[in-house]
């Protein structure tokens, strides 16, 4: 159909297409556009046939070799096509500059931020976290990355952004005697917490740049617009602006797991502009979990052959490490080289929380409503979270209906909190992103105040959201889901251990809501896990 509408309008304006063929000396294309029809079948053949034999006669080694190759060269061609017609370098004096960025940077924001912290049990952990890692590195530069992978696997609430900051500063240290420096690639899952680590990073990289410009920091994700304007450029058309964030021409860039996969296996030109610029660079996927287990095998390939062909490094970093890769000491070939040692050691020492099943019985949103009631004693701050924006709607107005007068709305932009009464908020993907980091902000401060709060959200908090409360409530889903919801609960280890329940919702109809988002075969292993320990320290 496709093919069609384009021979239509090809057609239709022959004339104007014909003069410009002839200068090039392509007459003959007008004939094959009069007769595409008779010629449409054949070419479908030789294609099919074509694509068939190169399949059959190549391996997968070589397959990937000429994806590659193939998208860089295309992605050059289009990103540079784009930026000519639009004259951007007439326009704009964007040019990627070559900023020193030392890892040093991140170990002077922790001694600035974290310098004066009492030394709480979970603060020596991060401490000695950060120490362990900062050797580890050292001994992994002297290797040879056979792969090109690293995990990070530590605790939640442990310190893992900055630690892989670090980490990937002191790579691409490691790596610019080679030539440019690798630009760093930071990709989450979330929009929320992108807003938060682009914060973060932006606070690290003031002590370089009072003013951080994008051609040293850009946030790039589907709802972001870069300002040039405040770092002196003035009126900059949007299609300008557009060209230059997509293409990703950033030292570093802060983005989404859909825009980096989508440009890595991708087919429209649109994300494929930024391709040729991945080549070379160091990537960190921050809470890797977060990616859906049917792609696994996907990820695997493609990020092995991306380290192999296009010089690729790349960080994995989360509390709950899936098997895409498996972690070796040494790094052997094809495996990833963990960056943390003894990994578990943090994980056995940590006693924050106690995860409490009650899957027995399956619960509506009513019942649901009257067990959080049965459980909450009105003075502990509260997460529920809740597997369907329909469901967790629901259940913050009934939660807040049956409280009446002892809850008060949240609102960011409340200067006086009345503290006889709790803080009632809302989260999901369905409150827009800026409201929802306003929120974040603001239930964060009022937790640090020590007022009490109920927070109903969905899985939007699950991962790299710094809040910490007394106790969490959480609907059945797959088990990395629920130690990540363990790790809102008592995060900074204030009390000698925080709840966790995990229930079972459905719906009207008897309908789990866990079955709806993540589908049947993982909810059910964990609920058979869970089953077997009724109580998990």
């Amino acid at each position: 159909f496709i093919l069609r509408s384009q021979i239509q309008s090809i057609r239709t304006n022959l004339n104007y297409i014909s003069r410009d063929l002839e200068g090039l000396h392509l007459p003959e294309v007008e004939e094959f556009v009069v007769n595409f029809g008779s010629c449409l079948e054949e070419l479908r053949e030789v294609l099919g046939k074509s694509i068939w034999e190169w399949k059959r006669n190549r391996e997968a080694d070589e397959r990937w070799k000429d994806y590659f190759t193939t998208m860089l060269l295309y992605s050059s061609l289009i990103d540079a096509d784009k930026k000519d017609a639009g004259r951007i370098f007439e326009k704009l004096p964007f040019q990627r500059k070559a900023f020193k960025l030392s890892s040093n940077l991140i170990k002077s924001y922790k001694k600035k931020e974290f310098g004066k912290l009492e030394p709480t049990k979970i603060n020596k952990l991060r401490s000695e976290l950060s120490k362990a890692v900062e050797r580890r590195l050292e001994d992994v530069l002297e290797l040879p990355l056979k792969s090109g992978i690293l995990t990070l696997t530590a605790p939640t609430g442990s310190g893992k952004t900055l630690l892989g900051l670090y980490a990937a500063l002191r790579l691409r240290e490691k790596l610019s005697h080679r030539g440019r420096p690798p630009r760093i690639i930071y990709c989450l899952p979330y929009i929320n917490i992108i807003e938060q680590t682009h914060l973060t990073l932006m606070r690290v990289l003031s002590s370089i740049c009072r003013d951080v410009p994008i051609t040293l920091l850009l946030k790039h994700h589907h709802l972001a617009l870069p300002d040039l304007q405040k770092f002196g450029y003035g009126e900059i058309p949007l299609d300008t602006l557009l060209l230059l964030a997509d293409s990703w021409e950033s030292e570093i860039v802060v983005t989404t797991f859909v825009q980096l996969f989508h440009s890595l296996i991708g087919c429209r030109n649109s994300v494929l502009k930024k391709f040729h610029n991945i080549a070379n660079s160091i990537i960190i996927l921050d809470e890797v979990q977060a990616l859906p287990l049917g792609y696994w095998r996907l990820v695997k390939d493609l990020l092995t052959f991306l380290t192999r062909e296009l010089n690729v490094r790349i960080i994995f970093m989360t509390a709950t490490m899936p098997i895409i890769f498996h972690s070796r000491p040494d790094g052997g070939s094809g495996n990833a080289l963990e960056l943390v040692p003894n990994y578990k050691s943090y994980f056995n020492r940590l006693d924050r929380t106690i995860i409490e099943t009650h899957l027995d019985e399956e619960m509506t949103v009513e019942d649901f409503v009257e067990f959080f009631l049965s459980k909450w004693t009105g003075s502990e701050s509260v997460l529920i979270v809740l597997n369907t924006i329909k469901t967790s709607k629901r259940v913050y107005r009934q939660i807040k209906e049956r409280l009446r007068d002892k809850v008060l709305s949240l609102s960011s932009d409340e200067t006086a909190i009345n503290r006889s009464k709790i803080l009632i908020t809302y989260l999901s993907t369905s409150v827009v992103p800026k409201e929802r980091r306003k929120r974040i902000e603001a239930l964060k401060k009022r937790l640090k105040e020590g007022c009490k709060a109920i927070l109903v959200s969905t899985q939007v908090v699950e991962a790299g959201v710094d809040l910490d409360f007394d106790m969490a409530i959480r609907d059945l889903g797959p088990l990395d889901s629920i130690v990540q919801v363990a790790g809102r609960c008592n995060r900074n280890w204030r009390l000698r251990h925080g709840y966790l329940h995990v229930v079972k919702v459905v719906d009207e109809k008897g309908r789990p809501d866990c079955f709806k988002i993540y589908g049947k075969i993982l909810p059910d292993i964990t609920q058979n896990l869970l089953r077997k320990r009724r109580k998990i320290t």
